[in-house]
């Protein structure tokens, strides 16, 4: 479910926007997830921190755009994940299930706004 923090997130660009260009950017982004997650996971595993430091840093303002303070966290954490205060296998596992948390919360929210818009 959609807390109430993310939710109040994702309805502010709602009001930016308007219902059709805000469901238009949340679909986008949904098609984008995927993407961003692999390149993330393929260069945590292969411990090629030089790249996956630049897709953290790429997927920064997407993630606030998603309204996620967690999904931030962790992309912050991968400028560390070459110090002994990160384990890159636990943080690609904690950033895919992060990721898949946020499909979720924008797949709730288009749905409840393309029914409230019908």
């Amino acid at each position: 479910m959609i807390n109430q923090t993310n939710e109040n997130f994702l309805d502010s660009i709602l009001d930016k926007l308007g219902m059709e260009d805000a469901i238009e950017v949340y679909e986008y982004a949904l098609t984008k997830i995927p993407s961003k997650k692999s390149e993330l996971k393929r260069y945590l595993l292969a411990e090629d921190w030089f790249s996956a430091r630049q897709a953290a840093h790429r997927s920064l303002s997407s993630a606030r755009l998603y309204g996620t303070d967690k999904l931030d966290e962790l992309l912050n954490q991968v400028r560390l994940v070459d110090t002994p205060e990160v384990d890159p296998v636990l943080l690609e596992k904690a950033l895919s299930n992060e990721f898949d948390n946020v499909s979720e919360k924008l797949r709730q929210w288009i749905n409840l706004h393309k029914d409230k818009s019908i």
